[in-house]
């Protein structure tokens, strides 16, 4: 443990370092960069590295195999600027690359981007049919057209070039096949502005075309050898290679070019309007189980739709440019900006909303949906409401706290289902679950004679949960035609609507000024660490309770599989096969939400039944296995000498069977750790789901993931560490012996 401890501290402290160690500087002029202080990246043996190298002397140079990690490296402040060519550059920023941009100027003179002609080609005058072929497209504006598309633009769309029906020549040509967008694989197709050139040029020149992938050191030698024709690959004609090869008229021009880190003020907000969001393969968020799903479609009926369980992990994936936008209650929106400035709003409401309390389909639904509608038109009446709305969405942290001494429970108790990802209608803090419903949903208990009891759980399983296990829900529900066919709603408590969030200005801070903000956030702030604690407990108990349970069943599975009963095998058999083609999650939730619905069970203990239901269906298999390698000889051998068959099995078989199956069953149990984390779809709060629980109050995703990612490592550890003393008694060759007070080695 302490070896692991320190490599896994070592990572962490390298992890930080390495983030910490640049300070960062505004870049204006490519000039600046002529300094020894500055670090610029390159890809190694590129024009760019040269380019460096001549006239940028003094600076620093830090070799990269691959420029995708170079712009990120830019993105997040470890390289001062890296010098690329201006094409690909321009394609990564029309991709989404943001908070960059590009120095004004260009570092040395511009080399053409040209066909480089074998000097061996079968094909007679084939330098001169290239520029010809070339001049057409420059003179008709095609070249144009598809440098827009395919580069400004990032439209990989490859337009229908017909075939030659009786080719005159067979053309041989050599691309790379890894340089997006000129030549790479979509899927199993070759596709980009080069591919898209070589089969324009083929039916120009009535002619069947081979291509061949090569790898940049290799292209070149199979143009000379004459195994291609030619090479179009966004290959630079420099002097060097023009010493080897032919060259046709350049189609582009390549420069070299500064990218640097946008500072604040010019890496202003990307989106500004809804409109601009109007474009196909815009990248749209979307939350499971949410009504936004429908909303954005209808709204952006082009987007490309990625589904999220949580707020939290699409706000970060839009800072990280891995979402454009995604669609949120207006007052949640409200909320996540006060939090997290490094995301905000469009401020033009894509749909008119209300948000209401929602009931079982029942006639005890249908009384609860009364009475609730009969307070909240007192509340509106008096005033109350707009004071609540006031308060809870008000910046006045300290006077949010949840009034729970009035509830009698004489008329019973009210279950209500929630999810605290949704501030401020509901979250946890100081360990209470509060927010605008949770405050009007106390009160209504108290002026009906009813106790509360509040049940956290994923959004997407809130309205399924509602009937013999809940009686009540809030969580920002929306009101919605294809809901309410399954639920009641009351009158809205709240009207508002859905906005489009995008990336914000986020303020520059030092690295240490974010890190300890974000500690404090994460753990000190109303003393979150408790709720680490609390995930860890459930976590623990969920796995060890489950592990005993699924070790016990296991063992009768394995015995009714090795028994002579047919029908006792047929039902092991059975068991097996559906259980291991279930779905953990599914499990979880047929067991929580119908099979014990109406028992009253907890959700932790319906995890242990589920995943020991889940656990024994493998540790039959384990068990077996080891006990049919025992030699059936060892069983009679003990007969022979007396044991009862009983005895014979545990003493002399089971032992020999635990030495096989106990690392197999040892990597089970750490799957079923892991497996654990998805308790959250039946309202258990275990570890994971706490982490979900801070982010959606911090916005904050380094320290609730590595505290996540630590904590399970080290359960993880501490448990199957329980198993060694079993290891150790199972294995001769682990086991101290001693003869006659003597240690044997």
């Amino acid at each position: 443990m302490r070896k692991q401890g320190l490599i896994l501290t070592g990572l962490l402290l390298l992890c930080l370092c390495g983030c910490s160690a640049r300070t960062e500087r505004a870049v204006t002029t490519i000039e600046q960069l002529n300094d020894k202080s500055y670090t610029i990246g390159v890809d190694e043996g590129s024009a760019g590295m040269f380019a460096v190298e001549q006239y940028l002397p003094e600076a620093e140079i830090r070799f990269f195999s691959n420029h995708v990690t170079g712009f990120a490296a830019v993105q997040q402040g470890e390289l001062d600027a890296y010098a690329y060519d201006r094409i690909m550059i321009d394609f990564a920023i029309a991709g989404g690359v943001d908070g960059v941009r590009l120095l004004d100027g260009r570092l040395g003179e511009p080399m053409d981007i040209a066909v480089g002609v074998s000097p061996k080609t079968t094909i007679p005058d084939l330098t001169r049919k290239i520029n010809e072929f070339l001049a057409e497209l420059r003179t008709d504006g095609t070249l144009d057209e598809m440098y827009n598309r395919w580069v400004r633009s990032a439209d990989s769309t490859m337009p229908d070039i017909p075939t030659a029906e009786n080719p005159k020549y067979h053309l041989r040509v050599g691309t790379t096949g890894v340089v997006q967008p000129f030549s790479y694989y979509e899927g199993t197709a070759l596709t980009g502005y080069d591919i898209e050139l070589i089969n324009r040029f083929a039916h120009w020149l009535n002619a069947d075309v081979e291509i061949s992938v090569y790898d940049y050191g290799g292209i070149i030698a199979a143009a000379e050898s004459g195994d291609i024709d030619c090479i179009m690959a966004n290959l630079n004609a420099t002097p060097e290679r023009r010493e080897k090869l032919g060259f046709s008229d350049g189609y582009l021009l390549s420069e070299t070019v500064i990218m640097v880190r946008s500072g604040p003020e010019e890496n202003g907000q990307r989106y500004q309007t809804v409109e601009e969001l109007e474009v196909p393969g815009t990248r749209l968020g979307i939350l499971t189980g949410s009504v936004f799903d429908a909303l954005t479609q209808e709204a952006f009926p082009e987007g490309a739709l990625l589904y999220y369980n949580n707020i939290p992990d699409m706000a970060y994936s839009v800072t990280n440019g891995q979402l454009d936008a995604f669609m949120v209650d207006e007052p949640v929106a409200r909320y996540m900006e006060l939090e997290y400035p490094a995301v905000t709003h469009i401020p033009q409401l894509m749909s008119e909303t209300d948000y209401a309390f929602a009931f079982p389909k029942s006639p005890e639904g249908g009384r609860l949906r009364d009475e609730m509608n009969e307070f909240l038109t007192g509340l509106r009446a008096d005033g109350t409401l707009a004071e609540l709305d006031s308060l809870w969405f008000g910046p006045e942290e300290e006077k949010k706290v949840i009034d729970l001494s009035g509830l009698t429970g004489e008329n019973g108790t009210l279950h209500l289902a929630t999810n605290t990802e949704n501030p401020p209608f509901s979250y946890l803090a100081n360990g209470q679950i509060v927010g605008y419903e949770i405050d009007i949903a106390a009160r209504f208990c108290a002026a009906y004679g009813y106790d509360l009891e509040i049940h956290n759980m994923d959004f997407a399983a809130i309205i399924p949960g509602l009937g013999e296990r809940y009686n009540i829900a809030a969580s920002c529900i929306a009101v919605t035609e294809e809901r309410a066919e399954s639920v009641y709603f009351s009158d809205p408590d709240y009207s508002g609507g859905t906005v489009m969030m995008v990336k914000g200005i986020e303020p520059e801070k030092g690295f240490f000024t974010s890190l300890a903000e974000s500690f404090e956030k994460t753990f000190v702030r109303e003393s979150r660490w408790k709720l680490i604690v609390e995930g860890v407990k459930t976590t623990v108990l969920i796995s060890l309770s489950a592990t005993i349970l699924g070790s016990v069943l296991g063992f009768g599975l394995c015995m009714m599989k090795l028994s002579g009963s047919s029908l006792a095998k047929g039902f092991a058999q059975t068991y097996i096969r559906i259980l291991q083609g279930t779905p953990m999650v599914v499990l979880l939730m047929i067991l929580f939400y119908l099979v014990f619905s109406g028992s009253g069970l907890g959700g932790v203990w319906v995890a242990v039944i589920g995943f020991g239901l889940n656990l024994a269906a493998y540790v039959c298999e384990m068990i077996r296995t080891g006990i049919q390698s025992v030699d059936r000889g060892q069983t009679e051998a003990a007969l022979a000498l007396g044991f009862t068959p009983s005895r014979a099995f545990f003493q002399i078989v089971m032992p020999q069977a635990a030495r096989q199956f106990l690392p197999v069953f040892k990597g089970e149990f750490i799957s079923l750790i892991k497996m654990t984390s998805v308790v959250g779809y039946i309202a258990v709060e275990d570890l994971t789901k706490m982490s979900d629980i801070i982010r959606s109050r911090t916005y904050e995703a380094f320290f609730p993931l590595i505290s996540t990612a630590v904590m399970y490592f080290i359960i993880a550890w501490a448990l199957t560490s329980l198993l060694r003393p079993i290891e150790r008694r199972v294995t001769p060759d682990r086991r101290n012996r001693t003869v006659k007070g003597v240690k044997l080695p």
